[in-house]
Formats: structure tokens, sequence, C-alpha cells
């Protein structure tokens, strides 16, 4: 299995494609939250204006797209959101390989960390960032709230 990563132009096409992924992957994640899930609410317009204003990537294995992720500078650092892979290809290497690939991005651009907020609930998904070598970094919570609703964390290069 080759997992390809590219960083497509910026098109209604990509834009409709990812939002479809992103949809199907977070969708079982609805019912876990009692927050809205901010990667739901994008729809085809506000995902390519993202696009245009960030940095995407995307996962293939053969012609079909299974995995994407969004980032953007933040300071001097790279802040990697909405991470997404196809429920049907998870634990195959996808998320990492996408991961990875940021991380690479961050190295040659001179970043010196790359940053994310994982769902506070995600427990799964704090131990692959961790064993990627994502540590929690401090973080304002709002007043509303009385737990965090996420885990700031940010891997050095």
């Amino acid at each position: 299995m080759v997992i390809k990563i590219k960083e497509p132009m910026p098109s209604a096409a990509v834009a409709q494609q990812v939002l479809e992924l992103i949809h199907t992957a977070y969708a079982d994640q609805t019912e876990e939250f009692e927050l809205e899930v901010p990667a739901l609410t994008f729809t085809q317009d506000s995902l390519r204006q993202t696009i245009e204003d960030e940095t995407l990537a995307v996962a293939n294995l053969g012609r079909g797209l299974v995995g994407s992720v969004l980032y953007t500078v933040q300071g001097d650092d790279l802040f990697l959101h909405t991470l997404a892979v196809s429920p049907d290809h998870r634990r195959r290497g996808i998320a990492v390989a996408l991961i990875e690939h940021v991380c690479a991005c961050a190295r040659l651009g001179g970043y010196r960390r790359v940053t994310l907020n994982a769902p506070a609930n995600h427990k799964e998904n704090h131990r692959l960032f961790e064993r990627l070598g994502f540590r929690e970094i401090p973080t304002n919570t709002w007043d509303a709230y009385k737990t965090p609703t996420y885990r700031r964390m940010a891997k050095n290069l």
C-alpha cells in the first residue's frame, strides 16, 4: 500500500471532495462532543476559502482520497488542524503520513514547532500524537466551560 501525499491547487472540486471526506470522517464524533465540532461547520465555500488562505495536504490510495489535513502559520509555528481520515481507511498509517508531511514542511520552512488542538475526550488521538512526539502545552480554557474542551499539543522540531 502506497500512501501518496500531495498539496492540490485550491478549486471548487477539491473543496467538495475534502468536504465530503471531513463530514464522513467526523460524523461519528458528533454524539461524543457536547460542543459543536468545528470541522463540521465548513461549507464548500468556507472550506474553499480556507484552502486558499492556508495549506491543504491530501492522502490518496490509488485514485481515492482517503485523508486530508489543513495547516497554517501561527507565529513561529505551523498549526495543524482538521485532520480527517476516511473511516474505512483508519489504522493504516494515513494520519501518521499526513502529520509527518506537516512536520517535514515545518522543518523546511524553518518553523520551530508544530502545534494542534486535540479534543479533550479523544484519548486515542492523544496517544497517536504523543507517539509522534507531541506533548501537551498549557492553554487557557473558556470561562463558560468547567473543564478544558481540548488539549493544546506541540512537537518541537
